[in-house]
């Protein structure tokens, strides 16, 4: 008998499961859009995990198609628009080039996604190299990931035996508080 009651209580508590996904399916249908679905990697910031060679921004020229990119973001900002959706502007650079990308997404996903990109943040981008139909330059648009990465950036060591210094002077002719005679 108990095994009978156990077995009810587990359909019960499936058919449950089902009617709430039902209701959030609905949800999202009246909102017009779906959530973006998160990788198990937990460094994925936004949309799939993916692997493949990055290039440097210096060698994306024109309308190139999918490519992936890494750097560092510089600048990151976004606008409200209609329906319910927000565009994110991020300024990524790998010290080559800079490039924008341009992120359609339901304002409900923004601080999220914006708690992930803070300016200075290492990431990976796959996405489309396209000239933008508004601003009419070239992009990085319909992105399918970004990953958080670690820092790329080979540190500077000073190897040689001679140091150098760089020395200067303030005359006064100079507008600098500083004068020497």
């Amino acid at each position: 008998v108990q095994e009978i009651i156990e077995q009810n209580a587990a359909k019960v508590q499936e058919k449950q499961e089902e009617r709430e996904e039902k209701i959030a399916k609905k949800e999202e249908k009246k909102q017009g859009f779906r959530m973006a679905k998160k990788s198990d990697n937990p460094d994925v910031i936004y949309g799939r995990d993916f692997d493949g060679d990055t290039i440097p921004m210096e060698d994306v020229v024109g309308e190139m198609g999918e490519i992936i990119i890494r750097g560092q973001i510089s600048k990151q900002d976004s606008l409200d628009i209609k329906n319910g959706k927000s565009i994110v502007f991020l300024d990524v650079t790998d010290f080559t080039d800079t490039l924008p990308l341009k992120l359609f997404i339901p304002t409900v996903q923004k601080g999220e996604l914006l708690g992930g990109l803070k300016t200075g943040t290492f990431v990976r981008i796959k996405g489309v190299a396209m000239i933008d139909k508004f601003d009419h330059e070239l992009v990085i648009s319909s992105v399918t990931g970004i990953k958080k990465i670690p820092d790329f950036r080979v540190p500077r060591k000073d190897t040689s035996p001679v140091r150098r210094v760089e020395l200067h002077c303030h005359t006064k002719m100079s507008d600098m508080d500083g004068v020497s005679e």
